[in-house]
Order: C-alpha cells, then structure tokens, then sequence
C-alpha cells in the first residue's frame, strides 16, 4: 500500500461535485424509507454496493484515460502497488459511508421508537464493511479493461448476464444454469452474512467464497495491469 496514493484518490473523490451528489442521495433516500417506515430495520439501507459504484468508477480506467497513469508508473511505483492502494482508498472510503449510514439509520429507529438490538447495529456493521471490501474488488478488475468509467457499465452488464441466467435456468428447470446465475451475481458482489457465520449453523462457505472472489479479482486485476502496454509518449 502506497499512504499517498490512497490519500490522493480519497481526495479526488471526495471533492468531485457529481460523486458527491450521488453519495448524497444514496446516503439520504434510504434513511427517509427508515424513518417513514421504522418496522424495515436496517432493509433499507443495504446500499454499500452503490457506495462501491459511487467511490469505485473509474478506478484505474479515468488515469489511463487522462494519461495520469502513465506519469505515475514512470516513477518508482510498482504496478501491484497502485493497484491494491486504489482498491484500498475506494474500500475504506465506501465502508465509511456505509458505516455512518446503519449509524445514522440506528439513531433514527431509535428515535422512533423502535430501537434496534446492539447486535443487530453490529451484524449490519460487519456485513457491510466485508460488503464495501468486496464489491470493489471486482470493479478494480474491470477497470483494467476499460477507459474511464466503462468499467461500471462493464459490471452491469456482466450482472445482467448473471440475471438473464438465473432466469433462463428458472424457465427451463435447469438447476445449473440458475447456479452459474447466482455465481456470476456473487462474484460482483461478495459478501458475508455475519449472522450465518457467527450463528448456531456455523457456515463458512460463504467466508471462503468471499475469500477467493476478493483474492482472485485483485490478483487478476494486477496481473492485467502488470501486462498492460501504457504508451508514455501520449502522457507527455
């Protein structure tokens, strides 16, 4: 992990008024579905995947657009280096807005009267900081392919693909067609249900799956951007 690199892109994102906007209503409109109907819990407030999307886009694929990329490789930073330190800063930065929003959601249940357990606040807690660990990972892989922010378009298309199959399985009762549905899905999306891994059923399938979507994304991710041929003349 490169500390300057993480602290660069956290303020870039945090000072692009359009991300900030998005962050805004991502953040907002849930908490107004807690506080209109307090009986949901924390249901309305899964939405460290969009924090991901919000902080994520671009993630390798605006520098190699701009040409910043190659400016910064033409010094002494390695590759994997700038790869695990921009997943790094957008998963710490995503895992903050999801924290702060089960907080403020917390707060507001509590207010209304239907204050959540203390294990409840940390299940939803955990769940969403493995969340916002994961989901960026995958995004951090497509933005090796794409320039700018194609590799968000890339994601929805690819989880389209996974839906589409889950469908088609579901239609001609194929039960491995469903599975390789819900497998691209989870891929995209890894996460870990704390309440199933620290529960009576113990199950730790999810803990190893999660495991081996986030390492293979950014193991394929550096060894993509490790093959990548950058033209430095364009950056000049």
């Amino acid at each position: 992990m490169n500390g300057t690199l993480i602290t660069a892109l956290l303020r870039q994102r945090l000072t692009s008024p359009l991300r900030l906007a998005f962050l805004v209503m991502a953040m907002t409109f849930p908490l107004l579905i807690v506080a209109a109907d307090p009986s949901s819990g924390f249901a309305a407030v899964e939405t460290s995947l969009v924090f991901a999307w919000i902080f994520g886009a671009g993630m390798i694929g605006q520098d190699t657009s701009s040409g910043v990329l190659q400016l910064l490789l033409a010094r002494p930073v390695r590759r994997d280096v700038y790869a695990l330190s921009r997943w790094f800063a957008v998963s710490l930065a995503t895992a903050a807005a999801a924290v702060a929003q089960v907080g403020l959601a917390a707060l507001i249940l509590s207010a209304r009267g239907a204050r959540p357990e203390p294990g409840a606040v940390g299940f939803a807690w955990a769940n969403h900081v493995t969340s916002a660990f994961g989901a960026t990972a995958p995004l951090l892989l497509l933005s090796t392919f794409t320039p700018g922010i194609g590799d968000l378009g890339l994601l929805w298309l690819i989880y389209m693909c996974g839906g589409i199959l889950q469908m088609a399985g579901g239609a001609f009762h194929s039960p491995a067609v469903l599975q390789a549905g819900h497998e691209v899905q989870d891929f995209l999306n890894p996460m870990i249900d704390f309440a199933k891994v620290i529960g009576p059923a113990t199950s730790w399938y999810e803990v190893l799956a999660y495991l081996s979507s986030v390492t293979l994304s950014l193991a394929l991710a550096i060894v993509i951007l490790n093959r990548k041929e950058l033209s430095y003349a364009s950056a000049a």
